[in-house]
């Protein structure tokens, strides 16, 4: 008997699709389907499998918990330790007699361990080739191509560097000789099934390829959103425990040993003619032709590393231009820096950069002028026949961007560089900023978060060289809604006389919900059902959400779809449903299964565009958003959405109104469902249409297009390389790193161990000569009687002593406190010390070098101190953006509605907890101003010296303690303040301390 184990958590139809194949196609003698439910949160797959129990099809093993896909696999590969197991995936299909042949390849030779057989849908196990991404190849269906690859080649296998998990295999002496999966190292999923593999390997196992099977395997269907997050992490496990592993799958794929294979399946195929031949032809000229616009002219585009829409639309733009070729020059920034690194992308060839600058000075915004910037941009420019460029974002670049003389269009995704605050938004959407708001704005803007490097003066005359540049002849203007282009002439006088062309963004292609899917009848006495899509960033109202969650609830669910970290303060909150992260692929899904009546977008700043309101309206949801930016240009109010101010009330209304009036609804879910779709092809084609390509020279016109698609193919090569060889640096650095700090310890151990035998020497040369000493006085000769009678009691009734434990050491104190004369201690000035404890502490929060922090510190921790300081914390974040906030120790329990507050500052990194038990002296040192809680036991042993470097130190005073209007000294002069004074003090020695110390 052989287990085929299917473990089972999301996909009802595919799941029944593989079950039905895998039951239509067994010998009941032989096979034994044992199916593992990880508590699928769907009730039509639930109860599937319980009916295919009842009826004896299956043996079904149910978790009462959801405990992931290594753990179920475990299992169900438990159950029967005498048998030989399959691995399926519950997104496969098969087909007639595959299980024989994998099980007569299993036993071809005595060390294959794993099998696995081709697959649409199997990285180096797939066929057509690896990278195919259709389904069964071919017209003659799943059946007709297994089987005439079993006869093609019939018994041919060829060993693998690893098995691929969809359909896997796994003799049982394998499987006891190698144990099970690593539940500890790969929790839910990805990566178990390689590191199983050459664990094997290492035990004498191989893994081959069955060449005459072919199973179908959609993929990725049970992980849904979780899948490329659980790839990430997986794959960095796998290369922890097995360094060499992609090395040896590059090797191999490089060798390719399994294309005589494929090439036999093609060569039988194509002898069917047909539309069978037309189908090779078809797929083998997919393999072979270069992707989309690499042959054409080039264009390259500007942008950074972050995430967001602007990536989003520049990857959408490469996906599906078709004409040209597209290269990618992004900044790579860092908390300090908009850009220290440059990188040139391929789209369409990989991931990693075809090239990289280390700049030697790097950009703290956009720079107007920079030599080092143009040099490598005129050899970007040179090296690949640039005819084009399209600028998203200058963020980390320099004007020098705008100085090709190559036909350019400036997308204007959002306000910068105008604006250093990105969406000219200060409280409310600006109407200008002269130099007093501005001024304000790099002070208190909470949304200028970004440049601490820069000042007022720097971005005046930044503004000043940007209209200049902006007026060449060769530059365009594009902008995705009118009211964007609105916003810029009303703040940027000086491109008042430029024209712009308004081109929305087009959606890439995404699955329809069903007719039925987001349609409920209306009932009297249910709530609404409403989605907030996307990041809750804090200018896509966060704190707006925060304020009226408590009145919506009265009337809605709601559900935070791909929220981010930004939903961790509603995760246990009744009524709302937290989804972090999903696939966009997952989109439909997750909204069918909500069901939701409308969406709410509650951006705080006006959007240039918005493609979460595209993708709600492709759905056929009606939007409630603000009535801001491209939100009242695009939606129809009483059409297909509502408009609102960018307030509570106005938003609690708006829902009310929905809730209480159902034909309303009605009507908005109909217009919504009837708007029209743009597509992506369609954007290109106007931006096409706004872009001409520059002229090529004449002269040796075709020999220099072919030297650029020399060089485009070389540096791709070299790119690869280079990737493979920074790997190998990594590791190696990761080893080297590991083997110094194991040696650090092992000469820590031995020093700490030669004191300790130098102490114990010292000690035992001095009891030897006070044992001398003591032998020789005469009081030892006088006890000598009472000695004798007490050994003789100890023989006869046993000894009751007990040994107290022997003398402490001192640890060795570090350069955190030094003592004083009075008894007490300060912290250490020695400035080095203080600058690397200040450095740590800025790289350790991921926080700008010339930010201020100000630490709470609690030596007990608790509710109280948390509460007063998270109100000092609310009060100078609300002026400065420059200020962070640090709290040591468990916060214990504070007020729900405190906890809300606390929890937004947490998630929009404003304020961090640390423990208790971690080290502290960097915490300490590195902060500006130091809150001690009263009566911390830390207030009593340091002594507040102004003619030191820092921090400041302040008692924040119990709640009862009224303000007296400033600090009041005391006994051990450190400032005790009330908490109604601490902000207005707090941020007085902030100004104090100085921009020399940052």
């Amino acid at each position: 008997m052989i287990d085929v184990i299917v473990p089972v958590y999301l996909g009802h139809e595919q799941t029944r699709r593989c079950l039905d194949s895998v039951l239509a196609n067994r010998d009941a003698g032989v096979i034994e389907v044992v199916v593992v439910d990880d508590a699928s949160p769907e009730p039509a797959l639930a109860a599937y499998l319980d009916t295919l129990s009842r009826n004896g099809s299956i043996a079904l093993l149910k978790n009462e918990t959801n405990r992931g896909f290594v753990e179920s696999v475990n299992r169900g590969m438990s159950v029967h330790p005498d048998r030989d197991v399959v691995l399926l995936n519950s997104d496969t299909e098969v087909a007639a007699g595959w299980l024989e042949r994998l099980a007569a390849c299993a036993y071809r030779e005595p060390d294959i361990g794993t099998v696995t057989p081709f697959s649409n849908n199997a990285t180096i196990c797939s066929y057509p080739f690896d990278g195919w991404t259709g389904g069964v190849p071919g017209t003659l269906g799943l059946p007709g191509l297994d089987r005439l690859i079993a006869t093609t080649n019939a018994g041919r296998h060829i060993e693998i560097p690893t098995a691929v998990g969809f359909c896997m295999y796994i003799r049982r002496a394998c499987l006891e000789a190698v144990g099970v999966f690593d539940v500890a190292r790969f929790g839910r999923g990805y990566g178990e099934e390689n590191d199983f593999c050459l664990r094997a390997r290492a035990a004498g196992w191989r893994s081959v390829l069955a060449a005459d099977t072919f199973v179908f395997h959609q993929g990725s269907v049970s992980f849904g959103g979780e899948r490329n997050e659980l790839q990430r992490i997986g794959l960095k496990r796998l290369l922890d425990a097995h360094p060499g592993f992609l090395d040896a799958l590059g090797d191999f794929s490089h060798r390719d040993p399994v294309a005589p294979l494929r090439r036999a399946i093609d060569d039988a195929r194509y002898a069917l003619g047909g539309n069978e031949r037309d189908e090779v032809l078809c797929e083998q000229g997919t393999r072979r032709v270069a992707p989309a616009g690499s042959s054409g002219a080039v264009q390259l585009h500007f942008t950074h590393s972050w995430d967001g829409g602007t990536n989003r639309w520049i990857a959408d733009f490469c996906a599906h231009d078709a004409e040209r070729r597209n290269l990618v020059l992004r900044s790579v920034s860092n908390r300090d820096f908009a850009c220290w690194r440059l990188e040139l992308l391929d789209p369409d060839a990989l991931a990693a950069p075809l090239m990289h600058w280390d700049l030697e000075r790097p950009i703290s915004a956009t720079d107007a002028w920079n030599l080092e910037y143009r040099l490598i941009l005129d050899q970007i420019v040179a090296t690949f026949d640039i005819r084009a460029i399209v600028v998203s974002s200058l963020v980390g670049h320099a004007l020098e961007a705008l100085d090709t003389g190559l036909p350019t269009v400036v997308v204007l995704h959002d306000l910068y560089p105008f604006c250093p605050a990105m969406f000219a938004a200060f409280g409310q959407p600006c109407s200008e900023c002269d130099t007093a708001a501005l001024e304000r704005c790099m002070r208190g803007n909470p949304h200028n978060a970004f440049w601490h490097n820069t000042d007022t003066g720097f971005w005046l005359g930044f503004r000043e060289a940007y209209a200049k540049r902006l007026d060449r002849p060769w530059i365009r203007f594009a902008a995705p809604s009118a009211s964007a282009w609105d916003r810029w002439l009303q703040l940027f006088p000086a491109i008042a006389s430029r024209t712009c062309k308004t081109i929305p963004h087009g959606l890439a292609p995404l699955e329809r919900v069903a007719a039925t899917g987001c349609t409920r009848k209306p009932e009297a006495t249910r709530k609404l059902r409403l989605v907030v899509p996307g990041r809750l960033l804090p200018h896509k109202g966060l704190a707006l959400f925060a304020e009226v969650v408590p009145r919506l609830l009265a009337h809605a669910e709601i559900l935070l779809l791909g929220c981010g970290r930004f939903g961790d303060p509603f995760g246990d909150v009744e009524g709302i449903t937290v989804v972090r992260h999903y696939a966009r692929e997952d989109l439909a899904r997750h909204v069918e299964g909500f069901m939701p009546d409308a969406a709410l977008l509650l951006s705080v700043v006006p959007e240039s565009f918005s493609y979460t309101l595209s993708e709600m309206l492709w759905l056929g949801l009606p939007v409630i958003a603000t009535r801001i930016g491209a939100f009242s240009e695009r939606i129809q109010e009483g059409l297909d959405g509502l408009l609102v101010a960018a307030d509570a009330d106005a938003v609690v209304a708006a829902v009310e109104r929905l809730a209480r009036d159902s034909e309303l609804l009605s009507t908005l879910k109909q217009g919504a469902r009837s708007r029209p779709a743009r597509t992506v092809t369609q954007m290109v084609t106007d931006y096409h249409a706004l872009l001409p390509l520059a002229d090529r020279p004449l002269a040796g016109a075709a020999n220099h297009a072919g030297q650029t698609r020399g060089a485009l193919g070389l540096t791709i090569r070299a790119a690869r390389e280079r990737t493979r060889l920074e790997d190998d640096c990594r590791r190696q650095q990761v080893l080297l790193g590991e083997a110094r700090e194991c040696n650090q310890q092992l000469e820590a151990q031995l020093a700490a161990a030669q004191r300790r035998c130098a102490e114990s020497d010292s000690r035992a040369s001095k009891s030897e000569a006070d044992c001398d000493a003591m032998r020789r006085s005469r009081s030892w000769r006088i006890t000598a009687p009472l000695r004798l009678v007490t050994r003789a009691l100890r023989r006869m009734f046993g000894s009751a002593t007990a040994v107290a434990g022997g003398e402490g050491r001192n640890n060795e104190r570090a350069d955190l406190v030094r003592p004083n004369n009075d008894g007490r201690f300060v912290l250490s000035d020695d400035s080095d010390v203080r600058i690397a404890a200040r450095v740590n502490l800025r790289e350790r929060l991921a926080i700008p070098g010339r930010s201020r922090i100000v630490l709470g510190w609690s030596s007990s921790a608790g509710s109280a101190f948390a509460a007063r300081f998270l109100h000092v914390a609310i009060a100078i974040g609300a002026t400065r953006n420059d200020v962070f906030f640090v709290i040591r120790g468990d916060v214990g329990e504070i007020a729900p509605a405190e906890d809300r507050r606390l929890a937004l500052l947490i998630v929009t990194r404003r304020l961090f907890v640390e423990p208790c038990d971690g080290a502290v002296s960097d915490t300490l040192l590195g902060a500006d101003v130091v809150v001690l809680d009263a009566g911390d036991p830390l207030g009593r042993i340091l002594k507040a010296e102004p003619s030191r470097s820092g921090p400041e130190v302040v008692v924040l005073a119990p709640a009862s303690v009224e303000g007296d209007g400033g600090a009041a000294a005391m006994s051990h002069d450190i400032q005790q303040v009330s908490p109604g004074d601490a902000d207005r003090v707090i941020g007085a020695l902030l100004d104090h301390i100085g921009s020399e110390k940052a």
